[in-house]
């Protein structure tokens, strides 16, 4: 543990607040490891009580707990019956007596049931079965019992062994707890609790009023909502008890992101970073998923359609403007840039069409007008005109388009527009079309959601970047790979 911690980090920090936060951990932690003891203590007690039999002693007195005088004296009266009949000081007297207390003790014992309080009747039923397997008495456990008395002192090894292997230890794991004043079972724990709340209480005072001096006076109204968990857990109920894993989260994460422990870099991070990647896509896709499906539900109903037309009807104005504002701004960039192969292509098609007319031929056939007329009509002069033309047009087209009157005739247009496109959207066919691509898409990305996963992405990108450092190092290495590039894959 101790390479997670960042001593360069320990020089550089406010060593007071550092003592406290360290010292809040230590206790956090012993506080809950004492409170997992506590809770379970019931639960696990057999088995503290055969490795720990002094611990259970100490505690049980911590719980009110004392050995249960029923069990406790059938217990001992079978231990002074076994005993006199290994010495043979029983006489037959004696023995009858014996014999007759430990009938009407386990008869008792039958009837009152004295492992019910400690909840270990099992325990009862246990004893009862082993009896009655013994014996072969199967019928009645308390006919059974008296046989296994009423043999006297005959058959005794074998007689004892099963009384201590088999009965004697359920008879010690049962108990009886005292109930005070109040009704409750006893339990002094609840002094260490509040000792230890009452340490908790103290530093929260003290973060408090830390917070309040470092970042305003808002801090005491925000700063109890934003640790609301250290004051509920400061509850001494056990219902609540779980809220004090939240202290040591809280601890520990301000050790974290002070750099005072260093667990970036640690396997159990990564690997704790991993899995809760992991879970929080898989719980994201689910309700991804779910999102999905209700809007596909209600594309079936026909909102769609609804939709899209109270879409245009409402930004009706807007649209209109945009489109109209984007018309005015419209360039003609590639009249300006092949200006020249324009003009030679308009020259040729005037010079052309000219040349086709009846007048013109008729005017070349004239002796003295023939020249003026291809003077006038030569390619150079109408390369030019067109050049001249080209440019007007240009010029007379950028200040038309922002004119008024070409504003008015291109909202006229996009009005028209969008009532087609209006007509067009109400169209069942339009509708259906547009249902159906909705759908598919939805159903894809719910494909997607299920299929593709960044975290298996990331997982196959490392595995093959693995691989080619290895491929590298074995090519640059022929001897046995390195341990952590030797490690599975």
């Amino acid at each position: 543990m101790l390479h997670l911690i960042n001593w360069e980090a320990l020089r550089t920090k406010r060593p007071h607040r550092l003592m406290i936060d360290l010292c809040m951990l230590g206790l956090a932690l012993l506080h809950l490891l004492l409170l997992g003891f506590d809770t379970t203590y019931f639960q696990l007690r057999p088995y503290y009580y055969k490795i720990f039999p002094a611990l259970t002693q100490n505690y049980d007195q911590l719980k009110g707990v004392e050995p249960h005088r029923d069990t406790v004296l059938l217990q001992q009266e079978a231990e002074t019956y076994f005993a006199a009949c290994r010495t043979g000081q029983a006489d037959s007297n004696q023995s009858l007596s014996q014999q007759q207390d430990l009938i009407r003790l386990t008869d008792q014992m039958i009837e009152e049931d004295p492992f019910a309080r400690a909840q270990l009747s099992g325990r009862l039923e246990m004893i009862k079965e082993d009896v009655r397997n013994f014996t072969g008495v199967q019928n009645s456990s308390k006919q059974a019992f008296r046989t296994f008395w009423k043999m006297g002192c005959t058959d005794l090894d074998r007689r004892q062994h099963f009384f201590e292997q088999e009965i004697k230890p359920n008879l010690e794991l049962n108990y009886w707890r005292h109930i005070g004043k109040n009704g409750r079972f006893i339990d002094y724990f609840l002094y260490i609790d509040l000792f230890f709340i009452c340490i908790f209480l103290i530093e929260f005072l003290y973060s408090w009023r830390q917070a309040v001096v470092r970042l305003g006076r808002e801090q005491k109204v925000l700063y109890p909502i934003y640790h609301w968990y250290d004051i509920v857990s400061c509850i001494p109920l056990p219902q609540l008890r779980f809220l004090r894993l939240l202290r040591i989260l809280a601890v520990y994460y301000r050790l974290v992101r002070s750099d005072v422990i260093n667990m970036r870099n640690s396997k159990l991070y990564q690997s704790i970073l991993k899995y809760q990647a992991i879970v929080m896509e898989e719980i994201s896709d689910r309700v991804a998923i779910n999102i999905l499906t209700n809007i596909q539900d209600k594309t079936r109903l026909g909102g769609s359609r609804e939709l899209i037309e109270d879409t245009l009807r409402a930004n009706r104005a807007e649209i209109r403007n945009v489109i109209v504002s984007s018309l005015q701004r419209i360039d003609l960039p590639t009249l300006q840039l092949r200006q020249p192969e324009l003009t030679d292509t308009i020259a040729n098609l005037v010079i052309q069409s000219v040349q086709a007319t009846d007048e013109y031929k008729r005017l070349s056939s004239l002796p003295l007008v023939s020249g003026l007329v291809a003077n006038l009509l030569s390619e150079e002069r109408i390369s030019r005109m067109s050049e001249q033309a080209m440019d007007a047009f240009l010029d007379a087209w950028q200040k038309q388009l922002r004119s008024p009157e070409m504003q008015s005739i291109l909202s006229e247009l996009v009005d028209d527009v969008l009532d087609q496109v209006l007509e067009l959207a109400l169209d069942d066919r339009i509708q259906h079309l547009i249902q159906d691509i909705n759908l598919k898409i939805l159903e894809e990305l719910k494909e997607i959601s299920t299929t593709s996963k960044i975290w298996r992405a990331k997982a196959d990108q490392l595995m093959i970047e693995r691989v080619e450092d290895r491929e590298k190092f074995y090519h640059q290495h022929p001897d046995p790979l390195p341990p952590d590039l030797d490690r599975p894959l």
